[in-house]
């Protein structure tokens, strides 16, 4: 396989896992389905592994930026206590 072919397909599961983790974490919220809050934790932060492997392979500022704050955002919502501190 070319390396252009496995940047796709790594590409197409990275957004997968992340449209994922962002359906589950939005049906959540919603009340639509019920999940140990730890289970839902973790689906987040796999994703946001996922975008952190992406933000490395692209080397970019504003992906590195962009990631960053989905990082803080997500710190802020599973650690409030930590995040104001």
């Amino acid at each position: 396989m070319s390396k252009n072919g496995f940047e796709k397909i790594v590409g197409f599961c990275i957004f997968s896992l992340v449209a994922f983790g962002g359906l589950i974490s939005w049906l959540e919220i919603e009340n639509y389905i019920s999940l140990p809050s730890y289970l839902a934790c973790i689906i987040r932060w796999i994703s946001i592994l996922g975008l952190i492997y992406w933000m490395i392979q692209k080397k970019s500022l504003t992906t590195t930026i962009l990631i960053s704050m989905v990082i803080g955002m997500e710190i802020g919502y599973d650690f409030p206590e930590f995040a104001v501190n």
